[in-house]
């Protein structure tokens, strides 16, 4: 699309060109007869930070093409963001889970604790789901590089400080991925702990309107067929 002069990018929005407009009223001709870059036949699961990949299919309409570039917008942005989730201090990443979490509907402002620091027992934020605070959510945000995945020691100690607090749920959070003994030891060990990954926190963050804005918005329009069939 890019290449294509259909999208153009600015400072990590994006929005779409004359031509990209005059591809959409002509009937966008020019995107069905493009599959993208000789030598591929899919779109990569995972595309690089700052890259709008779309291959059009035949015969699209101009509403799907629409979609299919907004798909991949948001999956160029989930990669960007991320990134830049990776780069934040580990304080600051803690601050940003909880808020997610808060946008997500778990407890309110006043009933969750940012607790992260030193001999913290591995619990950085509590979240308190009634007045009282008998029923609860512990947190661990773990700010990794990619590749550092987390392994199952680190879910055990979790699950040990969730038993010393007197907490039976928890969710563990990090910007990297889980290893499959550490998955696999989280789904047989009876521990309430819900685990979210670098490419589960990113679609999070953008679904819920955390640390991103809308960039544009653009309405497409259709015949009104039952105001015609009233006249």
């Amino acid at each position: 699309m890019v290449k294509a002069l259909f999208i153009k990018r600015d400072r990590g929005r994006y929005s779409i060109t004359e031509a990209g407009l005059a591809e959409l009223e002509g009937g966008c001709e020019t995107l069905a007869a493009w599959h993208g870059p000789k030598g591929t036949s899919e779109t990569p699961d995972l595309p690089q930070a700052g890259a709008t990949v779309l291959a059009a299919v035949p015969n699209s309409t101009p509403i799907e093409v629409a979609e299919d570039a907004a798909r991949a917008h948001t999956r160029a942005l989930e990669v960007e963001l991320l990134e830049l989730v990776r780069s934040i201090d580990p304080t600051s990443f803690e601050r940003l889970v909880l808020e997610l979490l808060q946008a997500m509907g778990y407890g309110e402002s006043g009933n969750i604790e940012h607790s992260g620091r030193s001999g913290d027992g591995g619990i950085d934020g509590v979240i308190s789901l009634d007045p009282l605070g008998l029923d609860r959510v512990c947190v661990q945000a773990k700010r990794y590089a990619d590749g550092n995945n987390v392994g199952r020691p680190e879910l055990q100690g979790f699950a040990g400080a969730l038993r010393g607090l007197g907490a039976d749920r928890g969710v563990f959070i990090t910007t990297s991925a889980y290893t499959r003994e550490a998955r696999e030891w989280a789904a047989i060990s009876g521990a309430r702990i819900a685990l979210v990954d670098g490419r589960q926190l990113a679609g999070l963050l953008v679904h819920h309107d955390v640390g991103v804005q809308t960039a544009t918005t653009l309405v497409l329009k259709k015949v009104d067929h039952d105001c015609f069939d009233a006249l």
